[in-house]
């Protein structure tokens, strides 16, 4: 027999049969606890890969959401600029709503134009004007006054934007 060492823990030579039997069952079993680790490492590996993936999948979902309640915010702010802007110039919020413009700077002029094409200075107008009842002797075709003239070139104005 040979007198080598074994990669055993206790490093004896191999001197008898029984020597090397044993220096193979420790390393089988060396093998074996080796092979275990591993499979434990990879099975922990794809455990934690999934949820990584998970995670991913939330952040994922997280920024979508942070995006829409971004656009939501900008949209707000830029609805309430409108409607000050418009409040500033005397103009009914439900007529600023139909302005559209990308910035501040168009809806401005938008919003100057239209308050310079109904005469307001800076002057609030009432939301709503009260109705009027007609005269029945008054009740013949009438002939397009100011206002309606007014209203007229506003929906042009507007169709054209």
């Amino acid at each position: 027999m040979s007198t080598e060492t074994s990669p055993s823990s206790t490093k004896r030579p191999i001197e008898t049969l029984d020597d090397a039997l044993a220096v193979i069952e420790d390393l089988r079993n060396n093998e074996k606890a080796l092979r275990k680790r591993a499979q434990d490492a990879e099975s922990e590996r794809d455990d934690l890969g999934l949820q990584v993936s998970g995670l991913q999948t939330q952040i994922d979902e997280h920024t979508k959401t942070l995006g829409e309640r971004d656009t939501e915010l900008t949209n707000e702010r830029f609805g309430r600029l409108r409607d000050r802007l418009a409040h500033d110039r005397g103009i009914p919020s439900d007529i600023a709503e139909s302005i559209n413009a990308a910035d501040e700077e168009t809806l401005t002029a938008r919003l100057d134009a239209l308050a310079a094409f109904r005469g307001n200075t800076s002057t609030p107008v009432p939301e709503e004007p009260a109705p009027r009842e007609q005269d029945p002797a008054q009740a013949a075709p009438q002939i397009p006054n100011e206002q309606e003239e007014q209203l007229a070139l506003a929906n042009q104005f507007f169709q054209t934007s």
